[in-house]
């Protein structure tokens, strides 16, 4: 795990790890914006899959300012 951080390579799990607890940090709420507006539009294919942290990923980006989020 750290060999793969140190050169930037990340697992499914590590990416959705990471990305959730930055938004929850402090400045996670301009990280959600600058997402949202380069990815305005989410389609989640297979969405019965996700688990409550994908999801609540997905509504971050969408209260962001994202202007679609497909389920």
């Amino acid at each position: 795990l750290q060999r793969r951080a140190r050169h930037g390579r990340y697992g499914v799990d590590e990416v959705l790890q990471r990305l959730s607890t930055r938004l929850g940090e402090p400045a996670g709420a301009a990280l959600a914006q600058r997402l949202a507006a380069r990815h305005p539009l989410v389609l989640i294919d297979e969405f019965q899959d996700a688990d409550t942290r994908q999801y609540a990923i997905f509504r971050a980006l969408q209260q962001a300012g994202g202007r679609a989020l497909l389920l």
